[in-house]
């Protein structure tokens, strides 16, 4: 076999390796813009913005073109209710964000009920490299706990003499 046919069969397998790594991250690509959860994800030193999905985008109401590359402090600033600090402490000390539910104000004055939780994330050398982190939209079961609830404390007395 002469060289340049090996050439050949070297740079044919290259391709199709290359094909296969593209189909591979389209795949992943893929998945994470279909999750109906906001997926955001953060450097661990700078706490830059290195990806967040269609969902993120949907539920902040901030373009992944506005975030992407800035600091989650940066992009957050203003927001109230939201406790980056804690949440930087809290994955330092154990390696995640614990599932809880947030009441937010935006900068524009918008009121939004949010569960957020996080993970640390690890590269290939299992070094630690950031902090995935899930924010869901739970609005609508937040509001109707604070109706049912001041429906109760109005009209409680209703229940207890029956």
């Amino acid at each position: 076999m002469c060289s340049s046919d090996l050439n050949q069969q070297l740079e044919a397998h290259l391709v199709q390796v290359g094909e296969e790594f593209q189909t591979l991250q389209d795949f992943n690509e893929s998945i994470l813009q279909s999750m109906t959860s906001g997926l955001l994800v953060a450097d661990k030193a700078t706490h830059r913005i290195l990806k967040v999905n269609h969902a993120m985008e949907r539920l902040s109401g901030l373009s992944a073109t506005a975030v992407v590359g800035k600091t989650v402090e940066e992009v957050f600033a203003g927001w109230s209710g939201l406790p980056l600090s804690e949440f930087a402490e809290e994955v330092e000390r154990h390696g995640s964000i614990t599932l809880r539910k947030h009441r937010l104000r935006t900068v524009s004055g918008r009121e939004l009920y949010r569960s957020i939780s996080g993970e640390v994330f690890y590269n290939q050398r299992g070094e630690n490299r950031g902090v995935l982190v899930l924010v869901d939209d739970i609005s609508e079961t937040e509001i109707l706990r604070d109706s049912f609830s001041r429906f109760l404390s109005q009209h409680g007395h209703w229940f207890r003499c029956v």
